[in-house]
C-alpha cells in the first residue's frame, strides 16, 4: 500500500516537471520568434514584427542602430537621431505628457527626426454613427436622458433644493485667479497634438463595408521618386490643420503619409505600420519610401519602451 502510495507521489512529480519543462519552452520560442511583444517590435521575426528592417539598417556601416528600452519621456536624444516609434496607438496620441513632447521637441531641435506610425484600423467614425442614426430617427425623437436614479428618470425637476439653488449660484460667479500648477503638477499635463503639431485623426468610413471590415486600399505617391501606389491597410487618415505639413501619400485623397520640417528637424507620420514590417519587407519590398520616412541621420533608434 505504502509502496503504492511512493509510486503515485513519483509520478505526479513528473506530470509536474514535464509541464514546467513544457511551459519554459514555449517561452523561449516566443522569445525566440518574439511574438510575446507588440505589433511591429524590432525583437520580433514574425510577419508582424520589424526586426528585419532593424537587422538591414544595421549592415550599414555608416549607421549606428539601437534600441530604447526605457520610457521616452527620460531618454536624452543626441543630436542627428531618427527615433522610430513603430505600431502606436492612435487613441494614445490625440493628447501627450508635456514632459515626453519636451522630449519630442528637444530630439526635433537637435537635428533629429520622429518617425511615428500607427496600427492598422477598421474603425467606424463615431460621429458618423451618431449622425446616421439622428437621421433613421428623425430629429424630434433625438434627446439627452439624464442619468437614471434608483430606477427613476430625471426629467428636469422644478423643485430645487437650497443646496442646488446655491450650487447653480456659484457657477454664474466670475471665477477667482488660480494659483500657478507646481512642477509635478506640470509633469502631469497633457498637450493636445491638434494644437501642438497642428494635425488630428480622422477615419474614412467609406473604407470600411458594413460587415466592419476594411476593403482594399492603395496609397498614392504625390512625388515622382516614391513608389506611385503601396498598398494600404487602414482607414485613419490626417486631417491637416497646419500648412506646413507636406503629403506624402494618400488613400481615398486622404492624407496617409505626411511629413513637417521643424527647424533643422521633422516630424513623419505615417497611419499605416504594414510598410516596415517584416512581412512587407519579404513581399512588397519600398526601399525608396523607408529611406524617405527615416531620413538621413547617422543614428537610427528603434523604441522598444514595452
Amino acid at each position: 500500500m505504502q509502496k503504492n502510495s511512493i509510486i503515485r507521489s513519483f509520478g505526479l512529480l513528473g506530470l509536474i516537471l514535464i509541464f514546467i519543462f513544457g511551459l519554459f519552452q514555449l517561452f523561449v520560442l516566443g522569445f525566440k520568434t518574439g511574438d510575446i511583444y507588440p505589433a511591429y517590435s524590432s525583437l520580433r521575426s514574425d510577419p508582424l514584427g520589424t526586426r528585419a528592417l532593424y537587422e538591414s539598417l544595421k549592415k550599414f556601416d555608416h549607421i549606428a542602430v539601437q534600441r530604447n528600452y526605457q520610457p521616452i519621456r527620460l531618454a536624452t536624444p543626441e543630436p542627428r537621431t531618427t527615433m522610430l516609434y513603430l505600431g502606436a496607438a492612435e487613441s494614445n496620441w490625440h493628447s501627450i505628457p508635456a514632459e515626453l513632447m519636451d522630449v519630442v521637441d528637444r530630439l526635433i531641435q537637435k537635428e533629429g527626426r520622429l518617425v511615428l506610425s500607427f496600427l492598422p484600423t477598421h474603425t467606424i467614425p463615431t460621429k458618423s454613427k451618431d449622425k446616421k442614426f439622428a437621421d433613421s430617427k428623425g430629429s424630434d425623437s433625438v434627446e439627452t436622458e439624464r442619468p437614471h436614479h434608483d430606477g427613476i428618470r430625471d426629467s428636469g425637476r422644478a423643485d430645487k433644493t437650497e443646496t442646488e439653488r446655491s450650487v447653480e449660484k456659484e457657477s454664474v460667479l466670475p471665477k477667482t485667479k488660480q494659483p500657478k500648477p507646481h512642477k509635478e503638477e506640470k509633469q502631469k499635463t497633457s498637450i493636445p497634438v491638434k494644437q501642438h503639431w497642428g494635425i488630428s485623426f480622422e477615419f474614412n468610413d467609406s473604407a470600411v463595408n458594413k460587415e466592419g471590415k476594411s476593403l482594399d486600399l492603395v496609397a498614392i505617391s504625390h512625388h515622382a521618386n516614391l513608389p506611385s501606389a503601396i498598398s494600404w491597410h487602414t482607414n485613419l487618415y490626417f486631417q491637416i490643420l497646419d500648412p506646413g505639413w507636406k503629403i506624402l501619400y494618400s488613400s481615398d485623397g486622404y492624407p496617409v503619409i505626411i511629413e513637417k520640417a521643424y527647424g533643422e528637424g521633422s516630424i513623419s507620420l505615417c497611419a499605416d505600420s504594414y510598410i516596415f514590417s517584416n512581412e512587407a519587407l519579404r513581399s512588397e519590398r519600398h526601399p525608396n519610401l523607408i529611406l524617405r520616412l527615416i531620413g538621413r541621420n547617422s543614428n537610427i533608434v528603434f523604441d522598444e519602451a514595452h
